[in-house]
């Protein structure tokens, strides 16, 4: 077997920790009633409720910018996804989301080869600052093989 170099370079060690823009939105009974009509739940008893569903978050854009991870990292899934819920959302109420990378690291061999995972945290405050929520996703990039044994540059 061939020894396989490691996908975490310095620059993307430095990656660890970085973190998107905050992003603020509004808790909306129009999009809930939505996400209610989407998932088959009952779209007026969830407008009419004093708080969100916890599903709601399933509305939230919880984005990070691309990376710079390219190249032979071109293929990749959602390998992982957590929430934790503090409190209710109310509606009509602003929530500011925070993202960053939380960790990078690597595996090697396995059902798929060489895969690098890219662990990305979300924390949700409300207007006073408090935490409401937090994401964590996992997100595996594959690396492709060609079969060529050629040397990176």
């Amino acid at each position: 077997m061939t020894d396989q170099r490691s996908l975490i370079t310095d620059d993307v060690r430095a990656m660890i920790g970085s973190e998107a823009a905050p992003r603020s939105l509004v808790i909306d009974p129009i999009v809930g009633r939505r996400l209610a009509e989407a998932l088959g739940e009952a779209p007026d008893a969830i407008a009419a409720a004093e708080f969100a569903p916890a599903f709601y978050f399933s509305a939230f854009e919880s984005f990070i910018p691309p990376t710079g991870i390219t190249g032979e990292l071109a293929s990749g899934v959602l390998a992982g996804d957590e929430w934790e819920q503090f409190r209710p959302l109310r509606w009509g109420e602003r929530i500011v989301s925070s993202g960053r990378i939380a960790d990078i690291y690597e595996r090697f061999g396995g059902r798929h080869g060489q895969t690098l995972y890219l662990r990305y945290e979300w924390r949700f405050t409300d207007e006073r600052g408090e935490l409401v929520a937090v994401s964590r996703r996992i997100f595996a990039r594959y690396a492709t093989s060609d079969g060529d044994d050629e040397e990176a540059p």
